[in-house]
């Protein structure tokens, strides 16, 4: 015989009988999302993601937008810093 402990235990570690549908990486991307990164394809470091994206602080864009806009856009900065200042 059960008791009401174990029906507890049994019913919290019960998976989901249905997975959340998926959401199509097209759905993900907000409105900020898609301003970051036509700046990052234009060449844009992490200080162009966070005046086009208006979130004004770097840990604002750093929770918001896609990790792989931010990746680009250090790689911007990276790039940018590697290359020597024209003459």
């Amino acid at each position: 015989m059960r008791t009401t402990g174990h029906v507890w235990i049994s019913v919290r570690s019960r998976k989901p009988s249905a997975a959340p549908s998926a959401i199509a990486a097209r759905d993900r991307h907000s409105w900020n999302d898609e301003t970051a990164a036509h700046d990052v394809a234009a060449g844009g470091g992490m200080q162009a993601v966070i005046a086009a994206a208006e979130l004004r602080t770097r840990e604002n864009v750093l929770g918001l937008i896609d990790p792989t806009i931010l990746a680009h856009a250090l790689d911007n900065d990276a790039l940018a810093q590697a290359q020597p200042p024209p003459l």
